[in-house]
């Protein structure tokens, strides 16, 4: 059964009533059918688009390309996609994207053009603001890491000389102006660990973490971290190590996956009143798990404990101290290595952080 064919009246209402621009021209340059949709496009009445060569609409700086896309038309070719800018009869540019075919037989060109200007404008817009969005983070990066290193040096001092009053070799200082020396020594490596952070931090924005990949011994890794942070545990808190006994190697960037897991397990320390910590290397898949007794994670906070300077508790009521960057450095050092970091927890059951290594 045949298809019946629309009236011509038909097709004119669908002409009338389209939103885009509907067009046939001639191949001598003029426009010879045009929808309403031209005169609140451009501005201009349908006899006045009628009686001028459509390239006197055309903005000069795209009459060149429109007129050797015609010319391409007119040898049989499609366009697919062109764009160019026209002018309004108030003065304003009008981008359009054309879509257009030729039948050669009747030298006319019927085409479509769709006004694209607001989405120019958006996308404009957009990038301008991802522009200045990356300016200000290269200068936010460059700042914090010339701030971090002009702060370092100094704070080593103060550090190495409070390590020095400390020692009282010569017996000068009671136990009074040793307490002083302490906490002068505590609070100069808390914030040296911030500094430390924050440049760490920068580098990563500023896409400076290279890995330095070689072959690490997973199994003694572990220990080293275990071992290292075991001085750190809280009493009531037992550190575990739950390691295979064979040597497992991985060629990767031991520093910074030694970063990670300082990190996590710290963490876990730091939040754990009570119980006990594991670093766990498991098998198929390879990877590391760092698990804590601890009070758990809200749900709700889960898809934030990655962001930068994010802890779970607030304002002046915090019990744990911190910078909330621990966790953002560990993912990124991880996204550099290609590495993921899981995480799963329940209020109450305590965390684990999964640090796959190489997937199953």
């Amino acid at each position: 059964m045949s298809r019946p064919v629309p009236e011509e009246d038909e097709l004119a209402r669908f002409f009338a009533l389209s939103y885009d621009n509907l067009c046939i021209a001639g191949f001598d340059g003029y426009f010879k059918l045009l929808n309403p949709r031209w005169s609140e496009t451009l501005g201009y009445s349908l006899a006045e688009l009628y009686s001028r060569p459509y390239l006197d609409f055309i903005h000069p700086e795209d009459r060149g390309r429109t007129a050797d896309e015609a010319e391409a038309i007119r040898g049989g070719e499609k366009t697919i996609s062109f764009s160019n800018r026209y002018i309004t009869k108030s003065g304003a540019i009008c981008h359009l994207q054309w879509t257009a075919v030729p039948v050669l037989e009747r030298s006319r060109i019927y085409a479509v053009a769709r006004d694209v200007t607001e989405q120019m404008r958006v996308e404009d817009e957009l990038m301008r603001s991802r522009m200045a969005a990356e300016a200000a983070s290269q200068a936010k990066s460059a700042f914090l890491a010339m701030m971090s290193h002009e702060l370092r040096t100094p704070l080593n001092s103060v550090i190495g000389f409070a390590n020095l009053l400390l020692r009282n070799e010569r017996g000068l200082l009671g136990a009074e102006e040793l307490s002083y020396a302490a906490r002068i020594q505590r609070n100069g490596e808390a914030l040296l660990v911030l500094i430390n952070s924050i440049l760490d931090l920068s580098r990563i924005e500023a896409g400076r973490v290279e890995p330095l990949l070689a072959d690490a011994n997973l199994t003694a890794l572990a220990r080293e971290v275990v071992e290292s942070l075991r001085p750190q545990a809280p009493s009531g808190v037992r550190l575990e190590l739950d390691v295979p006994p064979e040597p497992i190697t991985l060629r990767t960037d031991e520093g910074r996956l030694r970063h990670i897991l300082f990190n996590l397990v710290g963490n876990g320390l730091k939040f754990t009143p009570k119980g006990s910590v594991t670093l766990r290397l498991a098998k198929q898949p390879l990877r590391f798990e760092v698990e804590d007794t601890g009070p758990g994670i809200p749900p709700e906070h889960l898809g934030t404990i990655f962001e930068p300077f994010r802890q779970l508790e607030e304002g002046a009521g915090r019990r744990h101290g911190g910078t909330g960057l621990g966790l953002a450095i560990s993912r990124s050092f991880a996204d550099a290595l290609g590495l993921a970091i899981e995480v799963e927890s329940a209020v109450g059951r305590g965390t684990l952080f999964r640090v796959v290594l190489e997937r199953g």
